[in-house]
Parts: structure tokens; sequence; C-alpha cells
């Protein structure tokens, strides 16, 4: 059996709660299974990225994601 993991995008510190709540639910229900936090450098403040490392979380720093609209506005 291989190993799994969750992997999340955190870009404001308004949305630790959540992230906080993800955490819970998954150390709860799946014990063994390893929680990543996506983040682009800068975004986060000092006191969110120290609740990440508190809690064991891997950090993995991404640019920021871009999804052009394909569809010309009419």
């Amino acid at each position: 059996m291989g190993r799994a993991a969750v992997l999340t995008l955190l870009r404001s510190d308004a949305y630790l709660p959540l992230l906080q709540q993800l955490e819970c639910t998954l150390r709860r229900s799946n014990p063994g299974v390893q929680l990543g936090v996506m983040m682009v450098p800068g975004e986060l403040g000092a006191a969110t990225l120290a609740w990440i490392d508190r809690n064991s979380l891997t950090r993995v720093e991404v640019p920021p994601l871009y999804y052009p609209n394909p569809f010309n506005p009419k």
C-alpha cells in the first residue's frame, strides 16, 4: 500500500480557521494521512506560518495560480 496525502491551497490568513478544521478532521478520521499546504510566498502572516509549522504540516511554496478564461466576453 502506498502513502497518501491531502494537499490544499491557503491564500489568506482569513482562511486559517478552515485549515484548522480540515487538519483536525483529517487527524481524527485518517491519522496516517499527511496534510500539505500550498502557499504563495509572502501572502501569509507569521502567526499562520507558525501554526502550520507547530502542527507539522508540509509547506509547499508555489507561484500564484492563474487559470485564464479561454472565452471572449461578449
